[in-house]
C-alpha cells in the first residue's frame, strides 16, 4: 500500500470514529419523565404554564423553564436554579426536547444528575436571545 492509500485510509478512519462520536441522543418526554437513550434521567413538574422544573431523579432541582411575556409575544427563560443565571428564548428551543437534547450535547447537563456550571457561561453566550435584557 503506498503511503497516498495510507493517507486516505488515516482520514476516512478519523471522520468514522468522529462521526460515531458525536451522535445525538434520543431524548423523549413522558408522564414527568425525561428519558435519555432509553434511560430515566429527569423528574418533570409543572405545567406549561407558569412553566416546568426539571430534577435529578434523587429530587434535586437543576433547572427552571417558564413562560414569559414581554407585552407583544410570550417567550420562554430558562434559569439553572444553583447560580440564579438564566437565559430567555423563543425560537432557540421549540421544545423542552429540544433544549434538553442541547444541554446535553453542549455538556451542561451531565450524567442526568448534575449541571456542569464551568459549561453554563458558554452556553448562555450561545444561545440566550436576550429577550428580557
Amino acid at each position: 500500500m503506498n503511503s497516498k492509500m495510507k493517507f486516505y485510509m488515516c482520514v476516512f478512519a478519523m471522520l468514522a470514529i468522529g462521526i460515531g462520536s458525536t451522535q445525538a441522543q434520543k431524548v423523549k418526554l413522558k408522564k414527568g419523565v425525561v428519558y435519555v437513550d432509553d434511560a430515566e434521567c429527569l423528574k418533570q413538574e409543572g405545567k406549561l404554564v407558569p412553566g416546568y422544573t426539571f430534577s435529578s431523579l434523587a429530587g434535586d432541582e437543576l433547572f427552571y423553564v417558564g413562560s414569559a411575556n414581554d407585552g407583544r409575544n410570550p417567550y420562554w427563560r430558562l434559569t439553572f436554579l444553583k447560580e440564579k443565571k438564566s437565559i430567555s428564548y423563543r425560537a432557540t428551543f421549540p421544545t423542552n426536547k429540544a433544549l434538553i437534547t442541547k444541554l446535553v450535547s453542549e455538556g451542561v447537563l451531565v450524567d442526568c444528575a448534575t449541571i456542569n456550571y464551568d459549561k453554563v457561561d458558554t452556553f448562555i453566550a450561545k444561545y440566550d436571545e436576550r429577550i428580557d435584557k
